[in-house]
């Protein structure tokens, strides 16, 4: 069973400096047409699949700019790793899209509701808009995840995944959602094939005479009849997460729960790998491009959340924001593993025991 995971707006958001999010309709613009648009874009009229030259009839004063690749995977690796804590068999769908292989998870979380439930819990929290699709196969649960289906009509009486009723609503979703070129689609237009079903209907050789060799391929592993191994993603050996504000947050007291929640994505990833952390660096993006860094190094024997919390709030009754904070980020990058850490005590221990014998 396979959960799809898109952030819409994670291109737009994650390729908009934090001065520029708070200006006026911006867009970004994709093989020259309009891929995303902001709140206020939107409000003129503004759709993505446009023209720019349209776009801009609707609304003149549209800044465009292309998509900030780098910045946007960077992105989507920090949800994978915080999505990690559901299952590890985590693949990023590149650009916008986490897929999550959840069968091994079942049974730990009782069932794909509850499952579901604390997952779509944490992205609401964090204010991090999300849609999502479930399918037998991961490019079922992609292509599902463009409507607004209620995903948990996919399932059973039993809870278990319908794959019948998966096939049923593949059938009919627009072929305009598969993965491919320009001039393939243009061809799908010209023949008339509107949906999933009638490509399916199709045999293998009409499908690849028309459309190139490895569209069947593509079709065939959509539905499950071809497999379609992912690479998984591996937590990196740094911790790095943040919260955005979009000039929201304006006053130091206001970054308390902020704060909790980073500091536990911290605890899920030492818990993960089996570390303690030497030292916190916190970052604060300003909303007119600015930044600051609170370093606290750390000499706990482990991990405590409570604690750790008290101190950067005690650190931060002394310290000024400087204007509107637009984003804070939590980056680690000094740790020491819980084995290494328990034998050094043990040793010190130890010479101290033997010390106190000798006197």
């Amino acid at each position: 069973m396979w959960l799809c995971i898109r952030f819409p707006r994670l291109l737009l958001d994650q390729s908009l400096a934090p001065e520029q999010r708070q200006l006026g309709p911006q867009a970004l613009l994709l093989n020259s047409r309009i891929d995303e648009v902001n709140r206020t874009a939107a409000a003129a009229g503004v759709r993505p699949g446009q023209s720019l030259s349209t776009a801009r009839s609707l609304c003149p004063e549209l800044q465009c700019r292309p998509p900030d690749t780098e910045r946007m995977q960077q992105r989507l690796a920090q949800l994978a790793l915080w999505a990690y804590r559901f299952t590890p068999e985590v693949s990023l769908a590149k650009p916008d899209c986490l897929l999550l292989n959840i069968c091994g998870s079942l049974k730990l979380f009782d069932g794909f509701k509850p499952l579901f439930r604390r997952l779509r819990s944490g992205f609401r929290k964090r204010r991090i808009p999300a849609s999502y699709g479930l399918g037998h196969t991961p490019w079922a649960a992609t292509l599902l995840s463009y409507g607004q289906l209620d995903i948990t009509t996919l399932l059973d009486a039993d809870g278990q995944l319908n794959e019948a009723t998966v096939i049923d609503q593949l059938n009919r979703q627009p072929s305009a959602h598969l993965p491919c070129d320009k001039q393939q689609q243009e061809r799908l237009l010209t023949l008339g094939l509107n949906t999933l079903g009638e490509l399916k209907a199709l045999p293998d050789s009409a499908l690849n005479r028309r459309f190139g060799k490895g569209f069947s391929r593509l079709l065939n592993q959509l539905y499950g009849s071809t497999a379609d191994p992912r690479p998984y993603f591996q937590p990196p050996d740094v911790f790095f997460s943040e919260r955005q504000f979009n000039g929201e947050l304006t006053r130091s007291e206001e970054l308390r729960f902020p704060l909790a929640g980073l500091l536990d994505e911290l605890g899920h990833y030492l818990q993960l790998k089996q570390w303690v952390c030497r030292q916190l660096r916190w970052q604060f993006c300003y909303c007119n491009g600015e930044h600051d860094e609170l370093v606290m190094p750390v000499s706990h024997a482990h991990f405590d959340r409570r604690q750790l919390l008290s101190l950067v709030l005690l650190k931060l009754e002394r310290y000024t924001l400087r204007g509107a904070v637009d984003s804070l980020a939590l980056h680690c990058t000094e740790f020491e593993s819980v084995q290494q850490r328990s034998t050094e005590l043990f040793s010190e221990i130890s010479l101290f025991d033997h010390e106190r014998q000798a006197r």
